[in-house]
C-alpha cells in the first residue's frame, strides 16, 4: 500500500507525500503515537516511495522493488528492533556499519528503528552520534510511542510526525473492507481503541470467548470462595501469554460498567451487546466501588508489565476485589 492509502490522519499522509515528491525530506523523521496506529506501516510505505520505479511520487506496491521492500529484502533498507526488551549498542554500531557502504541502487538509504523507546542509554547516546553528523542520503525513522521514552538530545534532530487514533467509524469501514462483518467490526474497531493496526490484528472469535472468561474472572472476586479464587489465579498464572488480552478485556468491561452506572445509556458502550450481564453489576455497586476494583485491575496489570510473579500478583488481585466487594454489601 502506498503513502495515500494508509489508515492515517490526512496531514501526515500529506505531509510525507510532499517530502517525496519534492525530495525535501529531513535527514529523520520520528513517528511518534500508541501502537497500532500505522507507524511501522507508514515507515515501509515511505521507504517504497523513495525507490519505487513504476509510481513517481508514492509506492504502486506492485513493481519488483516494492516487492523486495515488503518482504524485508532491499539492502539499502535497514530495520532496528528491540532483541528481548532493548535496542543495544552493538546493533546500532552495526547499523552504522551499514550505512557507511556505498548504496547498491543509488538512492536513499533508509534506517527504521522500531519502538525507538527501548533504545539502552549507550544506544542511543551512540545513535546521537550519527544523527548529529548523518551519512549522506540517509533517512532515519525513529519509531516511539511517547516522547518521555526518548532523550531530549535524539529528540532535537528529528522532525516529528505525530501518529493519532482514527474515529470508530472509519475503522469499522476499514474492517469492513476487508471482509469482516459489521458485528465483528464493530467490536474490533471498540476494543483497539481507533488503532487500525491493533483492530485489524485482532481473533473477534478469540476476543469474544475471552470476554466470557473475564466476566467469570470479575464474578470470581465477588464469589467469596478463597479456594475459588486460588485456583482461578492458579489457571491463569499457567496462561501467562493471554494475561494481557485477559486484562485489556477487564478493564473494558470494567468501563462500561462505569458508563452504565453513570448514564445508564447503551450507545456509549463498547460492549453494547452484552449489556444485559453488565447492567446488574453497574445497578449493585457504588460508583465508588467501581472506580476502587478498576484501580485494582490497573495496578496490577502494570506489577505484571514490570514483571510480578503472575500467580502471586493475581491472587492479592482477586482478594482485593473480593474486599471490595463486600465493603459495597456484597
Amino acid at each position: 500500500m502506498g503513502i495515500a492509502g494508509l489508515a492515517i490522519s490526512e496531514s501526515v499522509k500529506r505531509a510525507l507525500v510532499a517530502a517525496v515528491q519534492t525530495r525535501s525530506l529531513p535527514h529523520a523523521y520520528l513517528f511518534l503515537g500508541p501502537a497500532g496506529v500505522g507507524k511501522r506501516a507508514t515507515a515501509f510505505a515511505l521507504a517504497r516511495a523513495l525507490y519505487c520505479t513504476a509510481q513517481a511520487g508514492d509506492a504502486c506496491d506492485q513493481c519488483g522493488t516494492c516487492q523486495r521492500i515488503d518482504r524485508s529484502l532491499h539492502p539499502d533498507i535497514h530495520l532496528v528492533e528491540p532483541q528481548g526488551q532493548a535496542i543495544k549498542i552493538d546493533q546500532v554500531r552495526q547499523l552504522q556499519a551499514d550505512l557507511a557502504l556505498q548504496t547498491y541502487e543509488g538512492g536513499t538509504k533508509v534506517a527504521i528503528l522500531d519502538d525507538a523507546g527501548k533504545l539502552t542509554r549507550e544506544a542511543a547516546n551512540s545513535l546521537l552520534k550519527i544523527l548529529e553528523e548523518p551519512p549522506a542520503r540517509t533517512l532515519f525513522i525513529l519509531l516511539c510511542q511517547t516522547l518521555a521514552d526518548l532523550p531530549a538530545t535524539v529528540l532535537s534532530r528529528a522532525q516529528i510526525l505525530r501518529f493519532g487514533t482514527l474515529p470508530h467509524a472509519q475503522v469499522v469501514a476499514l474492517l469492513r473492507e476487508q471482509g469482516s462483518s459489521q458485528a465483528a467490526a464493530e467490536l474490533a474497531a471498540c476494543l483497539s481503541g481507533g488503532r487500525p493496526g491493533k483492530a485489524m490484528g485482532l481473533d473477534v472469535s478469540q476476543v469474544q470467548h475471552m470476554r466470557t472468561e473475564a466476566l467469570q474472572f470479575l464474578r470470581q472476586g465477588e464469589s467469596g470462595d478463597p479456594a475459588g479464587r486460588l485456583a482461578t489465579a492458579e489457571q491463569w498464572a499457567r496462561r501467562k501469554g493471554e494475561l494481557n488480552l485477559l486484562f485489556e478485556m477487564l478493564l473494558s468491561l470494567l468501563r462500561d460498567v462505569a458508563v452504565l452506572h453513570a448514564q445508564g445509556r447503551q450507545d456509549h458502550l463498547i460492549h453494547a451487546d452484552i449489556s444485559h450481564d453488565l447492567l446488574p453489576v453497574a445497578t449493585s455497586l457504588p460508583g465508588a466501588t467501581i472506580s476502587e476494583i478498576f484501580d485494582i485491575l490497573h495496578t496490577t496489570q502494570q506489577a505484571l508489565i514490570h514483571n510480578a510473579n503472575p500467580q502471586l500478583a493475581l491472587e492479592v488481585m482477586l482478594f482485593h476485589i473480593g474486599d471490595a466487594y463486600e465493603r459495597a454489601g456484597h
